[in-house]
């Protein structure tokens, strides 16, 4: 168990660095943007070292300047893109280590009453605030799991509970003695077993599927539904599954 998880206040700061990162990007497509203006109507365009030393960018393709400005656009786009994520996933996790569950722009996800048979499944790999945790998890050793303000279970390819954090077990109100060596599908959540949360793992264990798969998926809990943002991605030892829950 780690003693120290990292503290709100981390999580706010990360907010507001990326929150700066994504101001310089829309500048920066501002200014591409209006290169591109220009040379459509015929002005001489910057050379593409300038424009890279002033966006911090670089193209993909250099075949012609315009083709150059074109490929910035696109870079910037997709960084701008991958910061929105970064910027929602900080703000989750600090909401998350103040014991908030998470607040997102997703969608909301009806949620079935404790005793419907068939919860909600949704695929949600873009927009689901866990993604840019996928490279951390899959190297994180289970001791560190409770280092983690969201829920995680390790588990091995049967779906097998190998270790389970402090958050999840608070969360799921489950004692962790109570959950270790059983199978999370068969014998702790039944309700899983649907080929939109099952099926995935399925497949991701086996190493047909994806190496990270992420979904929306509410739980029926006796003392009410959650709708929870489910991460999948292979852990760091072979044969074994991280399984990470972020509360809506």
């Amino acid at each position: 168990m780690n003693p120290n998880p990292q503290p709100a206040s981390d999580y706010a700061s990360r907010a507001r660095e990326e929150t700066l990162r994504r101001d310089q990007l829309n500048q920066s497509l501002k200014l591409l943007r209006r290169v591109r203006e220009a040379a459509l109507a015929g002005d001489p365009i910057p050379p593409v070292e300038e424009l890279m030393a002033m966006t911090g960018l670089l193209p993909t393709a250099t075949d012609d300047p315009l083709t150059a400005v074109e490929s910035l656009i696109e870079a910037a786009t997709a960084e701008r893109e991958a910061s929105n994520r970064r910027i929602k996933l900080a703000k989750a996790l600090s909401d998350a280590s103040r014991g908030r569950p998470a607040a997102t722009s997703a969608p909301a996800a009806a949620a079935p009453s404790p005793s419907s048979p068939q919860p909600v499944a949704r695929s949600n790999v873009e927009g689901s605030p866990l993604v840019d945790e996928a490279d951390r998890l899959a190297k994180i050793s289970a001791r560190d799991l409770d280092s983690l303000p969201y829920g995680a279970i390790l588990l091995d390819e049967s779906g097998r509970i190998l270790s389970y954090n402090d958050t999840e077990s608070r969360m799921a109100r489950l004692p962790i003695e109570a959950v270790l060596g059983r199978n999370f599908f068969t014998e702790v959540a039944p309700c899983t077993r649907v080929k939109e949360f099952e099926g995935r793992f399925r497949a991701l264990a086996s190493g047909q599927g994806l190496p990270v798969v992420s979904f929306d998926f509410v739980f029926p809990f006796p003392f009410g539904a959650q709708r929870v943002a489910v991460l999948l991605t292979r852990g760091a030892n072979p044969g074994t599954v991280i399984m990470a829950l972020l509360r809506r």
